[in-house]
């Protein structure tokens, strides 16, 4: 028997026709572990917008027309403090409403203004946030919020766009400025006419990723700065992240007596140190009390079990690498017959992303032809979308915006879409790749279980690499076990087989039919097509080398001598392992791509200045023809 791709398509195609999964079709009765899920993001008696001191006109538009009918926990304790110009250090679990709980209090108080503000007056908030992706849900989010307080001018500026039209926009004014750290830094320096001489209101979203992708620097050029041109005003600063680390504790340091909030997965409610609220009798001058020092000390060392959502399910699956691909196509079939309908799938690098991505397509495809790699998208009723950070902006644009409208569908990517994002309906993640620490595993699961919603997150691992769960597990992550000949057998092929058969397919699911016949037909599409080969031999490579970059505390357990290669080649589509010496073509013409599609964009806009100036220049020499005096020809004589 021959695997035939449109199986796999078959399956999605009928698990799409059984409808969306919207939600609202239930009796409305909640079971008790949603009520409780809900009650610990939301609190047990969770407060008012109106208690949180937001104005009335606010409060009505988030509860009618933005669909916030009451502030989570970690909003009822930050919004009042932003509100009370206090400065706010926020840890909390992803998912937990933490964009919401500053944009709030920043329209509102800017909104609040008597005479109101002008955009002349330049730019009074600041959020800053790590990536492209982050900075355009944030704008996103906070356009929809600050709706009443339309005088509120808001724009991003970021790197990837047009540096141009980001100078006329500071040039001109804006009110509520979100932006990502190097972009921010480089028009404080070039754009003179960019205004922060007002600012009053600064928050650094996502903190510990903006210092692990290198923004430290930049972060304290950005603060210096900003203090030199504000001459030392008051600055009501918010440091937001679902991890503290060192590195956030020495942006913490710039702060002024600010109120800790630590959102507690053990309890309903939360923790707030240094508050400096109370009527205590410690010492003023201190800032926190000693226990909450203390407390800080500890957060910042990282001594405390990993904070994530609790409606999220882990489960770890022990799949050899020859599985592995059937594994996924399996199980994002299973989901789809079943009550998810949009999944996130992680891999380590960006030529594994675009190989699963071509080959989940093709396979979604029905295998006919050649599948173009120039659309995001698979004709029929289940979408695919990649994301990683070789592509250009206004692709990566595009892919944001269109799986979070799809009702259907699975994004591929790396770490770029592991923080912050929050698409809507997201019911699962996969780790198809192992994460590098269990900061990364916390983000990259926390695109699911968002505000009190259930979630799945589930964790591929080698036979070898079991050791990994029980790392996770020392820092609070509860796994089940999954099985991938379950997810092989949503494929098919088991009809005949006898028990020792299954209890095989159990203990080896690369023997699984569905796995042997999918890998035959896979390595025989790739054997056909030379991009197809130079594409999986990239992925391959790349594979290997992420493999070797684990970190040195995790490298008795991912080592790149312990890695099979010909199991690893098998895995994408070889026959055989490939040289592991070679740059990645892979890489090299998404870069090509991204270049050749930023010159592309610079050529039309110069092309369309070019006839808007030809076209003035035609209108000004009309005006000139009509208003000469009656009787002199183009020479000028009578």
């Amino acid at each position: 028997m021959t695997f035939d791709p449109r199986d796999w398509a078959g399956l999605m195609r009928r698990a799409s026709a059984s409808g969306v999964r919207d939600g609202d079709d239930g009796d409305g009765d909640e079971d008790s572990d949603a009520v409780g899920r809900r009650a610990r993001v939301f609190g047990r008696e969770p407060a008012s917008f109106e208690e949180c001191g937001l104005p009335e006109t606010m409060v009505k538009h988030l509860v009618e027309n933005v669909g916030f009918a009451s502030p989570t926990a970690v909003q009822a304790r930050t919004i009042p403090r932003m509100l009370a110009g206090r400065d706010v250090l926020v840890r909390a679990e992803t998912g937990s409403g933490k964009t919401l709980s500053y944009i709030a209090p920043l329209y509102s108080k800017i909104g609040g203004i008597t005479p109101r503000v002008t955009r002349n007056e330049g730019t009074r908030g600041l959020v800053l946030v790590p990536t492209r992706e982050l900075v355009t849900q944030v704008e996103d989010l906070a356009r929809r919020v600050g709706r009443p307080f339309h005088w509120v001018v808001t724009s991003s500026i970021m790197g990837g766009e047009n540096r141009t039209k980001e100078k006329a926009r500071l040039r001109k004014g804006v009110c509520l400025l979100i932006a990502t750290p190097g972009r921010l830094l480089d028009h404080l320096r070039m754009t003179e006419s960019f205004n922060v001489d007002n600012l009053r209101w600064l928050v650094l979203d996502e903190a510990d990723r903006l210092l692990d992708l290198g923004f430290e620097e930049d972060l304290n050029a950005i603060l210096n700065e900003i203090g030199r041109r504000t001459e030392g005003a008051s600055i009501c600063t918010a440091l937001l992240s679902a991890t503290l680390t060192p590195g956030t504790a020495r942006l913490a340091e710039r702060m002024t007596d600010p109120v800790t909030v630590v959102v507690e997965p053990e309890r309903d409610d939360l923790e707030i140190v240094g508050d400096g609220d109370g009527d205590g009798d410690g010492d003023d001058e201190g800032g926190m009390d000693v226990e909450g020092l203390k407390r800080m000390a500890k957060i910042m060392a990282g001594g405390d079990r990993v904070r994530m959502p609790e409606g999220l399910n882990h489960t770890a699956v022990e799949v050899s690498m020859k599985a592995r691909l059937p594994a996924l196509a399996g199980l994002l079939a299973g989901w789809m017959q079943g009550s998810i309908s949009k999944a996130i799938v992680f891999f380590s690098s960006c030529e594994s992303v675009e190989f699963h991505y071509k080959t989940l397509r093709w396979l979604a495809a029905g295998g006919k032809g050649k599948v173009e790699d120039d659309d995001d998208s698979v004709q029929g009723p289940y979408e695919i979308f990649r994301l990683h950070g070789l592509l250009s902006q206004g692709e990566r644009s595009n892919v944001f915006k269109n799986f979070a409208k799809t009702k259907t569908g699975v994004l591929l990517c790396t770490d770029v879409g592991a923080r912050g994002l929050d698409f809507i309906g997201v019911g699962a993640t996969v780790q198809v790749d192992p994460p590098s620490d269990a900061t990364t595993y916390i983000h990259r699961v926390g695109r699911t279980a968002r505000l009190g919603a259930a979630g799945e997150a589930v964790l591929f691992l080698q036979p070898k690499e079991r050791e990994f769960a029980e790392v996770l597990t020392e820092k609070g992550v509860c796994f089940k076990k999954g099985s991938a000949a379950a997810m092989l057998d949503v494929l098919g092929g088991t009809e005949d087989a006898s028990d020792r058969d299954t209890r095989a397919f159990a203990d080896a699911p690369h023997l699984h039919p569905a796995s042997q016949r999918m890998l035959r037909r896979l390595q025989a599409k790739i054997a056909s097509d030379a991009r197809y080969d130079a594409l999986a031999k990239d992925a391959f490579r790349a594979h290997v080398r992420a493999y070797a970059a684990f970190p040195s505390a995790l490298k008795h357990i991912f080592h790149v001598k312990r890695l099979h290669l010909g199991h690893c080649a098998c895995a994408f589509g070889l026959r055989d392992a490939p040289t592991l010496i070679g740059a990645s073509a892979t890489k090299a013409a998404l870069k090509r791509a991204r270049d050749r599609a930023v010159a592309d964009a610079r050529a039309s806009k110069s092309k369309a200045r070019d006839v808007r100036v030809a076209k003035k220049s035609k209108k000004l020499a009309r005006g000139a023809i009509d208003r000469r005096p009656i009787g002199v020809d183009d020479a000028g004589a009578t």
